[in-house]
């Protein structure tokens, strides 16, 4: 973590649409509740200046932000006083099926990254059965360890008789 930066936890709370009336656009509007300690939600209150926003009933702090994410995530307070999600994870996340190349690799960790990043329970990797090892196998690496041993021994044998003559 960079110096004087200040994480908070951030729990998604609600969405709501706001127009721009200039523009003629409506962007999506992402709330979240804001949670940490007494020394970094009193910086958050401090940076947000004007633009801070608590819940009217539970007084909890709020951010907001017109990107989504994750039901549970992180802002952070950055050198500069700014307050932004962080991301870190999804950008190492997409990195990583990045440098997979293209291909099923690459469109297999896609796929758990999206249900990660959406919150769908990813079911565990299955694992392949185990290899048996049939006995029959073993006695015939058995046998030719034997057989190995005995022609080591007979060309010894070979050798001493050649140094005698």
């Amino acid at each position: 973590m960079a110096n004087n930066e200040t994480r908070l936890k951030a729990t998604y709370q609600s969405c709501y649409p706001k127009y721009n009336s200039e523009k003629g656009t409506v962007t999506d509007v992402f709330v979240y509740e804001i949670k940490g300690s007494p020394a970094g939600l009193k910086r958050y209150e401090e940076v947000q200046g004007d633009n801070f926003r608590a819940d009217k009933e539970t007084d909890i702090p709020l951010y907001f932000s017109t990107s989504y994410f994750g039901d549970n995530g992180e802002v952070k307070i950055t050198q500069n006083d700014k307050v932004v999600a962080n991301t870190d994870s999804t950008r190492k996340m997409r990195s990583r099926i990045d440098n997979a190349g293209s291909g099923k690799l690459a469109d297999e960790m896609a796929k758990l990254a999206a249900q990660m990043l959406l919150g769908v329970q990813v079911a565990p990797a299955q694992q392949a059965d185990p290899i048996v090892e049939d006995s029959s196998d073993e006695s015939d690496v058995q046998d030719i360890l034997d057989q190995a041993d005995e022609d080591a021994d007979l060309s010894g044998e070979v050798k001493k008789t050649a140094k005698k003559k």
